[in-house]
């Protein structure tokens, strides 16, 4: 089992090449409730936020959503976050491990704007549903007779008598679908959506196959390849910043590192040639110039005989293709450097 927030989660319901199949080729489900949930509402609440964070939330229409980074005054990471223009509030999702940070940081910066916070982490449910099906899944299950909505976008309807929201936020790097219920639904849903997964072909999926999925779409997670350590720049996160908005906190020096040319590493990805995984934070060396990063994240690839890692990698060493070793408690691993997301058709055939 892997620990997520309150909850524990299988790190596999069947085998690895099984569910990676149904994520690959069909509809995966796992639960996201370790995510936090906000409601910011009041009158200025839209207005306060575009002022903290890296992009322009300004035009959010009824329905429409945009990612975000809430930034410190020097430009690092606090939280990524997805936001969502309801009717009468914002819903905002946040890391696993920052949701007080972010209530905390947002209640910083109010002063007298007519803005309140309500979390509703422990209050609602979230579980996700994952893979190429699974906009026709959502269709199957709910009473949608379509669900073309675009990145971060919500839309509401039921499944059974149960009221949800549907945000897609494609989590995973894959298409994907978070359904946000009450607390109090939990068990029922998930039961009723084990039971379509029969009928619909959707597959639980554990963890393990789920942060293979993160890694090789290089999607960033707090605590590892996110944080005050690290900024939007170095983290690949640029498409969330607006560098045609007004001020925000951090926009200078955002703003001075992409004119300048400053950034000084970059997130990147390793193929490495064994099943060892190493460690967070295991340096990351080439021959004759000793270390040049270190590795935030893991885990085993597709084959037996690989792993698959995030680094931070200095720019002057961002080369794809070059020759790495990793320092391990089992020694020095071999591996070579690929830009993020890893190619996944090549990985997808070690399957065949």
């Amino acid at each position: 089992m892997s620990e997520l927030g309150q909850y524990s989660f299988p790190k596999f319901f069947s085998s690895f090449k099984e569910e990676y199949r149904y994520v690959s080729e069909g509809t995966g489900l796992t639960d996201r409730s370790f995510i936090g949930r906000l409601k910011i509402q009041g009158e200025d609440s839209l207005d306060l936020l575009n002022r903290l964070s890296t992009n322009n939330l300004e035009s959010l229409n009824l329905g429409m959503g945009l990612a975000t980074v809430l930034t410190t005054n020097k430009g690092r990471v606090v939280d990524f976050l997805i936001v969502v223009k309801r009717s009468n509030n914002l819903l905002v999702l946040t890391s696993e491990h920052s949701i007080q940070k972010v209530m905390d940081w947002i209640d910083l910066y109010t002063f007298i704007e007519d803005v309140k916070i309500v979390n509703c982490t422990e209050s609602s449910v979230m579980f996700h549903l994952l893979g190429p099906k699974s906009a026709q899944s959502i269709v199957n299950i709910s009473k949608l007779k379509d669900i073309e909505i675009k990145k971060y976008e919500c839309v509401t309807s039921y499944i059974d008598d149960i009221p949800i929201e549907i945000v897609r936020t494609d989590a995973y790097g894959v298409l994907g679908y978070d359904i946000i219920t009450r607390a109090s639904n939990r068990t029922f849903l998930w039961d009723k959506l084990i039971k379509f997964g029969g009928q619909f072909n959707i597959q639980p999926i554990g963890t393990n196959v789920l942060e293979v999925i993160r890694i090789v779409n290089g999607i960033p997670l707090y605590g590892r390849e996110l944080g005050e350590k690290f900024n939007p720049h170095e983290a690949n996160l640029l498409q969330y910043v607006s560098f045609n908005k007004g001020c925000y906190i951090g926009q200078e020096v955002i703003a001075r590192l992409n004119t300048y040319k400053k950034v000084q590493k970059y997130l990147f990805g390793i193929i490495v040639e064994s099943d060892l995984i190493p460690l967070n934070e295991s340096k990351v060396i080439i021959e004759h110039e000793g270390e040049i990063g270190f590795v935030t994240s893991a885990s085993r690839s597709l084959t037996d005989n690989k792993t698959v890692a995030l680094a931070y990698i200095n720019k002057k060493h961002c080369e794809p293709g070059k020759k790495v070793f990793i320092n391990s408690k089992n020694g020095q691993l071999a591996g070579i450097l690929v830009e993020l997301p890893f190619m996944l058709d090549a990985i997808k055939s070690e399957l065949n």
